[in-house]
């Protein structure tokens, strides 16, 4: 029988919840984050 450790510290929740999102949500979270540098680096070229 195995045991799961649930973390109650702040960080360790924070990380299971982005463990359980979708490849999908986690991708669209990470375009989001990077738009503003998107915009930054097109405008430099």
């Amino acid at each position: 029988m195995s045991a799961v450790a649930i973390s109650t510290h702040p960080a360790g929740r924070w990380l299971s919840r982005v463990e359980a999102m979708s490849p999908l949500a986690w991708l669209a979270l990470q375009a989001a984050a990077l738009w503003p540098h998107w915009r930054w680096a097109a405008a430099r070229v």
